[in-house]
């Protein structure tokens, strides 16, 4: 009998618990790699050569379609990069990031 009056007793308080509210979340944000500085696509290679022929292959298989419209280099917390504008399938214009520190002036 006490056992039965205690899981009541539990029950009722549980019950009666505040419910925490709910907190509407933000839609997270999802950095693209190779859309900024802080998330360049770092290239695997050890000479300016196959570095180009690297980050050629990474676009056309990332980005099927779009054109190369610029290539200039950049300068960022010490290291170097190339950022690539193409222009993809649906007409925009799109940076890409490539970190190329490990190569840069290896021929």
């Amino acid at each position: 009998m006490k056992l039965h009056i205690a899981v009541a007793v539990l029950a009722v308080s549980l019950v009666a618990l505040p419910s925490a509210p709910v907190l509407a979340r933000e839609p997270a944000t999802v950095a693209v790699g190779g859309s900024s500085f802080g998330t360049a696509i770092r290239v695997p290679t050890a000479t300016e050569h196959d570095g180009i022929r690297w980050e050629r292959s990474y676009l056309a298989s990332h980005y099927r379609g779009a054109r190369l419209l610029r290539q200039r280099l950049g300068n960022h917390a010490g290291h170097i990069y190339d950022i690539m504008t193409i222009a993809t399938t649906d007409g925009k214009q799109q940076d890409v990031y490539f970190d190329i520190t490990s190569y840069f002036g290896h021929f």
